[in-house]
């Protein structure tokens, strides 16, 4: 959802790409388990009215949790982490490339190469010794 003209409207992201999210499953059956009895149009965090947040006041108060537990980060700083995290514990360029939308790949790499390491001696182990002559 996005704020237009003071109106929420359902919409893409700003650059009309879609964004593969990996969910973990017991956050998925959390979720399911939330969302019972809710309609598939109400929310499934609503505000106190009932309704579904506005961006700015998620922001708000997202920061002001981070701070209250001594994280000084904004929210996008969440999404750096995410895909620094999955780099460093293996996840492919190209599969961090779908989770955060980029159009190239190369985008991706500029950004995040840097924490995948350097498999270099990795990739030589890879070969298999030759047969015997």
């Amino acid at each position: 959802m996005t704020t237009v003209q003071s109106q929420l409207v359902v919409s893409l992201p700003k650059n009309w790409q879609r964004r593969d999210v990996p969910v973990p499953q017991w956050l998925v059956d959390r979720l399911q388990a939330a969302s019972v009895g809710r309609g598939p149009d109400e929310p499934l965090l609503p505000t106190l009215a009932g309704g579904p947040w506005r961006s700015s006041s998620w922001r708000r108060i997202w920061m002001g949790a981070l701070r209250r537990v001594g994280v000084d980060a904004r929210v996008h700083d969440l999404r750096h982490t995410a895909a620094c995290r999955a780099i460093e514990r293996g996840v492919t360029l190209r599969t961090v490339q779908r989770m955060l939308g980029h159009g190239t790949l190369s985008l991706t790499a500029d950004l995040y190469g840097r924490f995948a390491g350097d498999d270099l001696d990795a990739t030589a182990d890879l070969w298999d010794p030759p047969a015997p002559l």
